[in-house]
């Protein structure tokens, strides 16, 4: 095991030839600065010292405390033997992510998978790269420097090193203690889609699919599809709910609406969710069927019951 991996608080390392600019940010490495010779992922703390960002999944958790509160001027050093023969653009290699809170798993049939565990994933998408400059450090073939191209706001990161056959991932937070997480969630929310293997496919932000609800209970609601099952048409409806609230909260009757291409109510109907009760933040799927649809349907919209939505307010 690396030595590094032993610490309980993050490796870091002091080294000379860094400077501070004017205004207190960290300067650019320069020619011939001392950078750290242990391969790994490093962010600028103070003047002349790095901190390591990568590490086991149990280090992670131990040195979490002080990887998320870096300042939004940080910069970052990476280092490994792979990018001395790395042929393509050093800013493919590595990337810097902003994270985002991940709301639902959606397969490729359109079931919708509550989520478990940690909601916290970095997108590898456009939404959420943050553009930085990647520089190779004069006299180290093996290290680069990674600068922001502006300060980076308060929230979660994740700096992603690909090399051939290798993806090394590092997380970090700047000034994440003082951060509204609800509403960084909000502001940074997506739905993961999967195929029909269950692997990862890609990302999609929730106001592409906005929920629908009132008093922290959101009612969010997949594209319905049609199949036949013994010669019998049936209409899908899934979806969840999601508890943005801080309590337990007991979910209401839901209401289904068909409505024509002219707007008009063609069928409704009331149901309950398989599950009575939520936690603070957690989810529940429900997925409903109706044979022999009606020919007319243009639409279908879940939310709450109006009584029960009039009690949620």
């Amino acid at each position: 095991m690396p030595m590094f991996l032993r610490f309980r608080t993050p490796y870091v390392v002091s080294l000379l030839g860094l400077s501070l600019a004017a205004c207190g940010t960290p300067s650019l490495l320069r020619e011939g600065a001392a950078i750290p010779e242990e391969p790994g992922i490093y962010a600028t703390v103070e003047e002349g010292e790095f901190m390591r960002l990568d590490g086991d999944r149990e280090w992670e958790v131990d040195t979490w405390a002080e990887r998320s509160a870096l300042r939004g001027d940080t910069q970052f050093v990476v280092t490994d033997p792979a990018l001395r023969a790395l042929a393509g653009p050093l800013d493919e290699a590595v990337r810097l992510y902003r994270v985002a809170w991940v709301r639902s798993r959606i397969a490729k049939d359109g079931g919708i998978t509550p989520m478990s565990g940690s909601r916290w994933s970095a997108p590898e998408s456009e939404p959420f790269r943050v553009a930085a400059d990647v520089y190779r450090v004069a006299g180290r073939d093996d290290a680069v420097r990674v600068v922001p191209e502006m300060a980076l706001g308060d929230g979660l990161y994740s700096i992603r090193l690909s090399t051939p056959g290798k993806r090394t991932y590092a997380r970090l937070g700047v000034n994440w203690t003082t951060v509204d997480h609800d509403r960084y969630a909000s502001g940074n929310c997506v739905d993961q889609y999967l195929d029909t293997t269950g692997t990862q496919i890609g990302f999609r932000l929730c106001e592409e699919q906005p929920l629908l609800g009132t008093g922290g209970l959101h009612v969010y609601l997949v594209p319905p599809r049609v199949e036949t099952v013994d010669n019998i048409e049936r209409l899908i409806v899934q979806g969840i709910v999601v508890n943005t609230s801080e309590r337990d909260t007991k979910i209401p009757p839901l209401t289904a609406t068909i409505r024509g291409a002219d707007g008009n109510v063609i069928k409704e109907w009331t149901f309950k969710a398989n599950t009575a009760d939520l936690k603070p933040h957690d989810s529940a799927a429900f997925e409903i069927a109706l044979n022999d649809p009606p020919p007319a349907t243009k639409t279908v919209r879940v939310e709450f019951a109006a009584d029960a939505t009039a009690a949620l307010r």
